[in-house]
């Protein structure tokens, strides 16, 4: 960043360039992006780089230990992903820009590159299906605790959701307002 005479390290040319990459595979763009889009496209930007890295070492998503950090990072990914672009895959199609641009620097990336976009892939798609059916199961819910006159979601429930399904305690808690 300082280096490049860059105020933040997004503006830097590794970001830059993921970041032109996600104007291209969603739907605004970076400057006329309000500040909550924009840190979608940071938040991207950053994981893209992480799991990338933690998938070429090795790593794998898994439900614990370093394998669950690592599915968290690339959910989160996929959430911020929605704020942007309905394209589900826009993750995966990221993730090959920063192999392109740092397979040279880190050989493992290029070496992996099909299975950790592969895997990227996959783990993204089963998330939207859990989400999909977590969603359907909240609605469920939400109508069986209206029909009742409840205002407040059992703690049981909501942890079904999150343990079961995946569904993000933060997507509850949007939903549920």
């Amino acid at each position: 960043m300082v280096l490049q005479g860059k105020t933040n390290v997004y503006q830097t040319d590794l970001f830059s360039s993921l970041i032109h990459k996600i104007e291209q595979l969603g739907s605004c763009s970076y400057q006329e992006a309000d500040e909550q889009k924009k840190a979608a496209f940071h938040v991207l930007a950053d994981h893209v780089r992480s799991t990338s890295l933690i998938i070429a070492d090795g790593g794998t998503p898994s439900n614990e230990g370093r394998g669950y950090v690592l599915r968290k990072i690339i959910r989160r990914a996929a959430l911020f992903a929605q704020k942007i672009t309905d394209n589900e895959l826009l993750f995966p199609q990221l993730a090959e820009q920063y192999i392109e641009l740092m397979g040279q620097i880190f050989p493992e990336l290029a070496l992996q590159k099909s299975y950790i976009i592969a895997l990227l892939t996959s783990e993204i798609q089963r998330f939207s299906q859990n989400l999909s059916q977590g969603q359907q199961l909240f609605a469920k819910q939400i109508e069986t605790l209206r029909l009742e006159k409840k205002q407040c979601i059992p703690g049981d429930q909501l942890f079904k959701l999150y343990d079961t399904y995946g569904f993000p305690l933060e997507l509850t808690r949007v939903l549920a307002t």
